[in-house]
């Protein structure tokens, strides 16, 4: 009986272990500091083998596809656990946030890369376009526009990319750099996030709609609106350097918000199909590499591996044919096309 006492100090130390993971993941304040270590080998029963399982599925609505548990820790919460990360855990418990996304969506992987980053436990509930998973009758009852990203936290559903992150970012207290609590810092934000919705968001989507959508429902796009996107492209672009950027590090000042976050996923979607907007534009370029070194090759790769295939796969025939319902959605937006 005298070991007694020591085996069960390794196990209460084991526990308590545990306990301070899933107590600051509940939103719940640990008692015991928080310490640092290197990343290391995982330890079993620790709260680092509990990070390093495999994410599991649940079924979703009918109409989506089955929900991915994703949770995570965006600090080091204990003394063994690894060095800031994206981790996740089985999808053992019954979570609040779930968030109706599609990663070939540029909004919809800003919510994704925000949420992961920070430590943010939801259910992924992935919503296809090409499947027509979005017009169903199931996600209307969901979103009755019809659009992701979507979230939906317990009876509490919201639209639109900008709303979601402020949203996520206020009630999980994400560092202060995302969204700033100084006045003018954060109106910096908004202006970016208002400039955005006007000149980024509809133009930099079109060469995926004029390369990969429009042919698979047999639609061709004059090339004279491919021109003049490009030409709306460039302007825009010039107008994010001079404008946004400047001699900042970042677009709203000098640390990563959900500004760089909105900007980055966007520009990204024409590089996927072949048009590198970087070339021949250093200070932008520069840019790129910072915000992708804050975010971390890992989650971005994890992130955009859809999108960065997309091309490929249509060369190779492998994306789906959208089915007939949702022709008149993609043949609405491709009229758009100024």
């Amino acid at each position: 009986m005298r070991g007694a006492p020591a085996r069960w100090s390794r196990n209460k130390a084991s526990c308590d272990c545990i306990k301070s993971c899933l107590s600051r993941l509940l939103g719940v304040e640990s008692p015991r500091p928080l310490r640092s270590r290197s990343p290391g080998v995982s330890k079993p029963g620790t709260c680092q083998d509990l990070w390093h399982r495999r994410p599991e599925k649940q079924a979703g609505p009918t109409g989506v596809e089955p929900e991915t548990l994703y949770l995570g820790a965006p600090q080091s919460c204990h003394s063994c656990c690894p060095e800031p990360a994206v981790r996740r855990v089985p999808a053992a418990a019954t979570m609040g946030l779930e968030l109706y996304l599609d990663m070939l969506s540029q909004p919809c992987r800003a919510v994704s890369i925000f949420a992961k980053k920070n430590g943010i436990p939801f259910k992924l509930c992935t919503t296809e376009v090409f499947k027509g998973q979005h017009p169903s009758k199931e996600f209307f009852q969901i979103n009755s526009l019809r659009r992701v990203p979507t979230l939906k936290d317990g009876d509490f559903i919201l639209t639109e990319s900008s709303a979601i992150l402020i949203y996520l970012s206020s009630k999980y207290q994400t560092a202060d750099h995302w969204y700033p609590s100084d006045l003018r810092a954060r109106a910096r934000v908004h202006e970016y996030l208002g400039w955005h919705a006007d000149c980024i968001r509809g133009t930099f989507g079109v060469p995926l709609w004029t390369q990969v959508m429009a042919p698979l429902i047999g639609v061709h796009v004059p090339e004279e609106k491919v021109q003049r996107n490009k030409t709306f492209m460039d302007l825009a672009l010039q107008q994010l350097e001079e404008k946004f950027l400047g001699d900042r590090a970042f677009v709203a000042g000098q640390q990563v918000s959900l500004a760089d976050l909105m900007a980055l996923e966007e520009l990204l979607q024409p590089v996927a199909v072949g048009c590198d907007l970087f070339e021949g534009r250093p200070r932008l370029a520069a840019w790129r590499e910072r915000v992708e070194a804050f975010l971390g090759s890992d989650l971005l790769q994890e992130t955009r591996g859809p999108i960065l295939n997309i091309l490929e796969q249509a060369v190779n025939k492998k994306v789906p044919t959208p089915p007939p319902e949702v022709h008149p959605c993609m043949l609405l937006r491709i009229s758009r096309i100024p």
